[in-house]
């Protein structure tokens, strides 16, 4: 099944993803990846205290999460493909939120060379996050449209509830890793 619009794409449409980055957070850091072709840049991130995570997140989480903190905060990757072919990235990620946060998964591509923290333009939304008080798994592919990079923003709605997310994978389609 193809992309329609530019939009992304349905799960079932790949099955050549290779996996090049991966961010737990338990060193309290969202850690950039700066060195090689792929490049993966974060902005906007609130990494709390480990006792500020909730137990019940997941089986897997024992240290501390990105946290959407309030509705000013929207944590955002930038990966950039280089000059190589892939033709989408898929994000995977766990998440809890206590109750509905209205947070959404939304990309925007671009041909930027560096990370600009501040995107201005429309971001497409992917996905919502629907799971709440349990653990609940987001996984979206996102295209690359052409274009050399994409940002991948958590677009904290209007509410002021949070969400947690942990255990968050990058993954590439059309190239080697």
């Amino acid at each position: 099944m193809g992309l329609l619009s530019g939009l992304a794409a349905p799960l079932s449409a790949h099955a050549t993803f290779c996996q090049f980055y991966s961010e737990n957070f338990d060193d309290g850091t969202a850690t950039d990846a700066t060195t090689g072709i792929y490049q993966v840049r974060w902005c906007d991130t609130y990494i709390p205290l480990s006792s500020n995570t909730p137990s019940t997140l997941c089986s897997q989480t024992t240290g501390r999460t990105l946290r959407t903190n309030s509705s000013t905060q929207d944590p955002t990757i930038w990966v950039s493909r280089g000059n190589q072919f892939c033709t989408h990235v898929r994000i995977r990620y766990n998440y809890y939120q206590y109750a509905y946060a209205d947070t959404g998964l939304q990309y925007l591509t671009s041909n930027d060379t560096s990370a600009v923290c501040e995107k201005s333009g429309i971001f497409s939304a992917v996905a919502s996050h629907s799971v709440t008080q349990a653990c609940g798994t987001q996984e979206q592919i996102i295209p690359f449209n052409g274009y050399n990079g994409v940002y991948i923003r958590l677009e904290h709605g209007s509410t002021s509830n949070a969400i947690w997310i942990d255990n968050l994978t990058l993954e590439l389609d059309g190239c080697s890793c």
